[in-house]
């Protein structure tokens, strides 16, 4: 039985003749994507290099670029190759693939403390003499000088050995051998022929002085052989056998890293990127938003609604009191958010201007809700398929007039109103479906998602049947907007035992509202005004 292990693994070619916008889009896309992934399921791993992409990440999505860190601190999300970009191995030659590797380690180590042991290319279409090359023949060079070394070093040992053994052989008879050297005119072949020595032996003999020969020790000569006969046994071990070659050249390539892998003496930083902050003063608006889409910020807060003119035909959406220095966020039917800052929002001295003439709408897609607030406001966020999650304002700012993708929303259905969060009083969840079914649960049962989804179910549905509204609430209970059969706009609270009775567990379908409604939303109590 053979255990096939699989890693998902991401690779983009931002040089094949993209524009870089779409590049982009697809690094995020695959990013947050591959992040979706492994939160939902633990026991998956994912890799890709081309440090490039992460940098725009970094600079981009810095919330997304801490998801990957985390990641990859967890040893989920493996980096590999360790390139800046993609390199073109069918260049004439490799200078451009050391400044590659060079580029990749000065971004990956101080940003995730590791750098990839192994060269890594995908998509290469064939090689020139460059990346196989330069590295065979390294390692060739490396394997040849390191034999070398050790043939010569083997070598040096068995002459030493050599040379000890003759020693041993006129230890135990040294007085004879001073004898024999004091009165021989030409000891050299007395001596090769009464102790059975070598020549390279008896030479040894000669050359030592009388005095140091008297003092020759049979322990020492004895410890100094079983050394070198024990290095002898190594060295030969590795001229016999390749495999034990490479592995000491492994252990040499991991011992000089940590003698010689000091701090870079040439430091490669990034240039400070350079930008423009418009200030803003920070003062009260309330941000009003109609239902054809037309966005206007009005001084101050506690403006009466009703007072609100709109275009024929047009009516309003939604009224928001924040900041100047806060966010105006609107969804689109595809679940992609785009974000506009308040402060560049027009006076509320006409009717507004159309939220799509300052963001880059996807074609195909149209706008379905809005929401404004501070970048740390926890917001309920939820689609008509059921499901939903939480999170902040923060979350769905993006950068970009194209805005980002960040609900995921199920076929035949939209994103509904966002619902603002209050964390002091807001405990439960209360969700509406189209045929007058209620669900209060408590919020615990949910999560935050500050990269987005889908999210978990709020409410089981019968087939065909969509969630309408969703909206957090507490102990004061819930508003239901609905029509009665006359026509008659009808605000219906529940709460107390009322609120009870629709009280369950997340995913549960809910109990029918008793009241005869035609229900169209929910809403929060409007507290009443201080005397």
């Amino acid at each position: 039985m053979i255990t096939v292990h699989l890693i998902l693994n991401a690779h983009i070619d931002p040089v094949w003749l993209w524009p870089w916008p779409s590049g982009l889009d697809a690094v995020l896309a695959t990013c947050r994507s591959a992040c979706d992934r492994l939160d939902a399921h633990p026991d998956v791993h994912f890799c890709r290099g081309e440090a490039w992409a992460y940098d725009q990440v970094e600079r981009v999505a810095p919330r997304l670029f801490e998801r990957i860190r985390r990641h990859v601190a967890a040893g989920r999300w493996h980096i590999v190759g360790g390139w800046w970009l993609q390199p073109d191995c069918n260049g004439p030659g490799g200078d451009g693939l050391a400044q590659q590797i060079a580029l990749g380690r000065a971004y990956f180590e101080p940003r995730f403390g590791t750098f990839p042991r192994a060269g890594y290319n995908v998509d290469s279409f064939g090689h020139a003499a460059t990346l196989p090359d330069i590295l065979r023949e390294w390692v060739e060079f490396r394997v040849a000088t390191v034999r070398r070394r050790t043939q010569h070093r083997l070598a040096k040992v068995q002459d030493r050995i050599h040379i000890l053994v003759g020693r041993q052989l006129v230890l135990l008879n040294i007085d004879r051998v001073i004898k024999l050297i004091r009165r021989s005119d030409e000891p050299k072949p007395e001596l090769m022929t009464a102790f059975n020595l070598t020549e390279r032996q008896a030479e040894d003999i000669l050359e030592m002085r009388l005095r140091q020969l008297a003092k020759l020790e049979g322990i020492r000569i004895e410890r100094e052989l079983a050394e070198l006969r024990k290095e002898e046994g190594g060295l030969q071990k590795l001229l016999d056998s390749e495999a034990a070659l490479r592995k000491q050249i492994a252990k040499e390539f991991d011992d000089d890293a940590k003698q010689f892998g000091d701090a870079r003496r040439t430091l490669i930083e990034p240039a400070e990127r350079a930008t423009v902050e418009a200030k803003v003063i920070d003062e009260p608006v309330t941000v009003i938003v109609s239902e054809k889409g037309f966005a206007r910020a009005r001084s101050g807060h506690g403006h009466d609604a009703t007072q609100f003119t709109f275009k024929p035909g047009d009516a309003l959406y939604g009224a928001f009191e924040c900041r100047t220095v806060d966010q105006l966020i609107a969804l689109g039917a595809n679940g992609r958010v785009y974000s506009i800052p308040v402060a560049q929002l027009p006076s509320a001295r006409g009717d507004g201007a159309p939220v799509t003439s300052m963001i880059e709408l996807e074609p195909g897609t149209r706008l379905v809700a809005y929401v404004a607030g501070a970048v740390s406001q926890p917001v309920l966020v939820s689609t008509s398929s059921g499901h939903g999650f939480a999170c902040t304002i923060g979350d769905m700012v993006s950068r970009q007039k194209g805005g980002k993708q960040f609900i995921t929303v199920e076929e035949g259905a939209v994103p509904l109103r966002p619902a603002l969060v209050d964390p002091a009083t807001d405990d439960r969840i209360a969700c509406l479906s189209e045929k007058g079914r209620l669900l209060v649960f408590a919020a615990s049962e949910i999560k935050a998602q500050p990269g987005g989804g889908r999210g978990v179910t709020f409410m089981g549905l019968d087939d065909g049947e969509k969630m309408i509204a969703a909206t957090p609430c507490g102990a004061s209970g819930v508003v239901v907007h609905g029509v009665s059969r006359s026509g008659k706009p009808v605000d219906l609270l529940v709460a107390g035992e009322a609120l009870a009775a629709h009280t369950g567990h997340r995913a549960r379908k809910g109990t029918l509202i008793k009241s005869k409604l035609k229900v169209s939303g929910l809403a929060k109590p409007v507290a009443a005004p201080a005397q």
